[in-house]
């Protein structure tokens, strides 16, 4: 190759190399998208900036995407020597265009020479709900009153921040957000204690979560259910009192463990401090024990037992029986009672009927008050003391309409049990019972004459009613026969003119 030639060569080289510079971008151009992840299709914002790097001035800047959904708005926009812009468009993402680099395209002109640049940007797909939420609570157990700490821990496992979260507990904080406007960043976790005071009912806490994902507002209620219980300490307690004997009065007591806690250290005393049992014990959750106890029964007294013992968290726990009396003993043979009641006049116009009542004390003792009653009547008599033997008392009663009577007779004895006999009697209408020892009375006669007065008229009068419709009945019989007769005759008349019409005829 001769000297010429390189020269040449050299020439065209440095022709070329001035031809590139000149075509080369004097700009820096970068583009950014927020958000920068979306779960599905969804609007986002691009920012498209360029930094002006040459001695002259930038013009007629275009702006080109590989997707036309993103477009900028450059017409009259220069960018001088060093100076720099963004350019905003908002647009919607499609599922097509998540996970894919967005090319943009950038042209302008430079001292006098068109110049082009590249960039691009990808809006990755978040996962849909990828946030986790825990609980943690101080106790799952409370009394009435008692505060509960529970802490919520929400994570977010996205790749992009999320806001607006808000946290939901129905049973713990009601219907509103117990908080809310909580912004999380990509890959943290946020934590909120509460405050819960146990009311008087065992909860369920089942926290719902909503945030906000770019433009999308999500919820997640995935979080297993949470069951925070009321302490009930409950010991159903029935207590069953025996007979009375010699030697005293037995009761048995069936205790229950009705609650949602083991009681234990339980001891039961009766009203004078005397032990049921002389060991304590234990009840779980259902279990039922019964205790046998004699009382003595020297003198009347009330007896009330008195149990007490601790819960499953330390708490003491009391409770009464309601009293029951015993008195002193009273030999069974001593006691004896008759009661009878009988018709001695009947239910007059006025409602009211009158009976004698028998009392017979057949037993060895008296008894210390004896009342008489009926349902609706009331109170009828009373006694104060009846000695062994029989009594008999007569009492007017008011008993309205005819119904049946149940007189009731309520007897104690001289340490005060009570007992209690029956006697039934029918109040029918007036004028009809069984009477004993009754005669008829003017009055009654009386009220038969009426009766029969009154059949009488009502069979005269059934009499003359009967003659007057067998007149009647006549009087109908023989216009009936005349009509007919005359009938016969009109139509004998009206055939003989016939007859006499159709001869002239001929």
């Amino acid at each position: 190759m001769t000297a010429k030639t390189r020269k040449w060569i050299i020439a065209l080289l440095v022709a070329f190399a001035v031809m590139c510079i000149s075509v080369v971008a004097s700009a820096s151009v970068s583009v950014s998208v927020s958000p920068s992840a979306l779960a599905s299709e969804g609007e986002a914002t691009f920012s498209l900036k360029i930094k002006n790097d040459d001695a002259d001035s930038m013009e007629n800047i275009k702006i080109k995407s590989s997707y036309d959904a993103v477009s900028f708005q450059t017409s009259g926009i220069t960018i001088a020597e060093g100076g720099e812009h963004t350019f905003v468009a908002s647009a919607r993402v499609s599922e097509e265009m998540l996970d894919t680099s967005i090319t943009f395209t950038v042209s302008w002109m430079q001292g006098g020479e068109e110049k082009t640049a590249e960039t691009s940007v990808k809006v990755k797909r978040a996962t849909a709900n990828s946030i986790s939420v825990r609980r943690t609570v101080s106790s799952r157990q409370a009394s009435p009153g008692e505060t509960i700490t529970i802490k919520y821990t929400v994570k977010n496992q996205n790749s992009v921040q999320i806001t607006n979260v808000s946290i939901t507990d129905k049973e713990i904080g009601g219907s509103s957000p117990i908080v809310s406007g909580i912004t999380i960043a990509p890959g943290e976790s946020y934590e909120y204690s509460y405050q819960y005071k146990m009311g008087y009912s065992t909860v369920v806490s089942q926290p719902v979560v909503k945030y906000s994902s770019g433009s999308y507002t999500r919820t997640y209620d995935g979080a297993e259910p949470m069951t925070l219980g009321m302490v009930n300490t409950k010991l159903t307690v029935e207590v069953e009192q025996g007979l009375g004997t010699q030697d005293g009065v037995v009761f048995t007591l069936y205790l229950t463990n009705n609650g949602n806690q083991k009681i234990k250290d339980i001891n039961i005393v009766d009203e004078l401090g005397k032990r049921v049992t002389s060991e304590s014990f234990t009840l779980a959750v259902g279990e039922t024990k019964s205790l046998t106890y004699k009382v003595s029964n020297e003198k009347e007294r009330y007896v009330v037992f008195t149990i007490t013992g601790v819960d499953a968290s330390g708490e003491a726990y009391s409770d009464k029986t309601e009293s029951k009396v015993v008195r002193p003993y009273i030999d069974p043979t001593s006691l004896g009672m008759e009661f009878g009641v009988a018709v001695l006049k009947t239910l007059d116009e006025n409602g009211s009927i009158t009976v004698r009542f028998t009392v017979n004390n057949t037993g060895s003792i008296y008894y210390s008050s004896v009342v008489i009653s009926e349902k609706e009547a009331g109170t009828i008599c009373s006694l104060t003391n009846v000695e062994p033997g029989t009594r008999q008392m007569e009492e007017t009663v008011y008993v309205g309409l005819p119904r049946d009577l149940v007189f009731t007779l309520e007897v104690k004895d001289p340490v005060g049990n009570p007992y209690t006999y029956t006697a039934n009697l029918s109040a029918d209408y007036i004028g009809i019972s069984d009477v004993i020892n009754a005669n008829p009375t003017a009055e009654g006669n009386a009220i038969d004459r009426v009766g029969i007065a009154i059949d009488n008229a009502a069979s005269n009068a059934l009499v003359t009613m009967l003659i007057v419709l067998g007149v009647l009945c006549a009087l109908a019989i023989t216009a009936l026969v005349m009509l007919t007769s005359m009938e016969k005759k009109l139509k004998a008349r009206a055939a003989a003119r016939k007859r006499a019409r159709l001869n002239g005829e001929e």
